[in-house]
C-alpha cells in the first residue's frame, strides 16, 4: 500500500540562515532573500519580515527595503544586503552584484555573485543580441566565469 504524499503545512518554510546587514544592527538579511527586524523599536515587531517593494527610478526592477535607524529612514537594495552577508562586500573596485538568473526579484545567496562591470555589461549585450536557441557566452552552463583577474 502506498503512502501518500505529505505536504508541506500551510506557512511551512525552508530553514533559511540569517547573518547581520552591515551598518544596520537592528536587521538580519537571510540566504534567501528575506530581511527582518532583530531588535525592538517603536511600532516594529521584532521577528517581522519585511516588505520588499519595487519600481520607479534608476534602481525600479531591484527589490529594496526600507530599513530604520536612530529615527532616520534608509532604502537598501536587498541583492546587495544579501551578496555583502553572503558572499563579502566587493563593493567598489568594479565590482557589482549579478543575478545568475537574471531574474532580479530572485535575491537568493546561492543566485547572486560578485561580478565586475564590463563582464556584467558584457553579459547583458550578450542576452540582448543573441539568438533564440543559441549558447550564450554569459551562460553559466556554457563554462564561462565572469570572475575577477587572478581569482578562481
Amino acid at each position: 500500500m502506498r503512502r501518500p504524499r505529505q505536504r508541506p503545512r500551510p506557512g511551512w518554510r525552508m530553514a533559511e540562515r540569517w547573518r547581520p546587514v552591515e551598518g544596520f544592527p537592528e536587521y538580519e538579511v537571510g540566504d534567501l532573500g528575506n530581511v527582518r527586524r532583530v531588535l525592538p523599536a517603536p511600532g516594529a515587531t521584532v521577528g517581522k519580515v519585511l516588505a520588499q517593494c519595487g519600481g520607479g527610478g534608476r534602481l525600479g526592477k531591484y527589490l529594496r527595503v526600507t530599513l530604520s535607524q536612530r529615527g532616520r529612514k534608509s532604502t537598501k537594495s536587498v541583492h546587495v544586503l544579501v551578496a555583502v552577508a553572503f558572499h563579502g562586500d566587493r563593493r567598489g573596485n568594479g565590482m557589482t552584484v549579478d543575478h545568475v538568473d537574471d531574474n532580479t526579484e530572485h535575491n537568493a545567496a546561492a543566485n547572486l555573485r560578485w561580478i565586475t562591470v564590463s563582464a556584467n555589461s558584457t553579459k547583458g549585450n550578450a542576452k540582448k543580441w543573441s539568438k533564440p536557441g543559441e549558447v550564450k557566452p554569459w551562460d553559466p552552463a556554457a563554462g564561462v566565469s565572469y570572475s575577477p583577474p587572478g581569482e578562481a
